[in-house]
């Protein structure tokens, strides 16, 4: 039987270099943060839940880790690149004015960063989540 196999190596640009730092530190720093609140709440012998977790720690992100917000974007559109200013954070759903995509928040954001990390591994300088269509511009338009 034969076994078939690829090897890839990757050859990043600076850019592309600390942009999967940051992403991967990020996403690392989060699972980190996560865990220390379940474990302090286990040991207080409270009640887990892991919605209240993502709640709180959406809540501590623009004051206590702003850094967090370099990587990930919830308000642009996965599927056309329109940002929606509009939404507050407790909006989990939304439409998209600029394609009508349904978007759950925490899952569009997801795809986001696989997005940009697709763009700087092509090496590309623009993609469609870096040139935003205007929401509030099509927001108006519509009404």
């Amino acid at each position: 039987m034969t076994t078939k196999a690829h090897r890839i190596k990757l050859n990043p640009t600076p850019e592309q270099e600390r942009y999967f730092y940051r992403a991967s530190g990020v996403a690392r720093f989060a699972w980190n943060w996560a865990l220390s609140e379940y474990k302090r709440l286990k040991y207080a012998g409270e009640k887990v839940d892991w919605n209240e977790i993502k709640k709180s720690f959406r809540a501590k992100i623009d004051a206590e880790f702003p850094f967090v917000r370099e990587v990930t974007n919830s308000k642009l559109c996965s599927c056309c690149g329109a940002k929606n200013d509009l939404l507050t954070i407790s909006d989990r759903e939304w439409d998209c004015l600029g394609c009508g995509a349904h978007h759950d928040r925490d899952f569009n954001a997801s795809l986001n960063i696989e997005l940009e990390g697709l763009r700087l591994l092509a090496g590309t300088v623009a993609s469609s989540a870096s040139t935003p269509v205007d929401v509030k511009a099509l927001a108006y338009a519509s009404a």
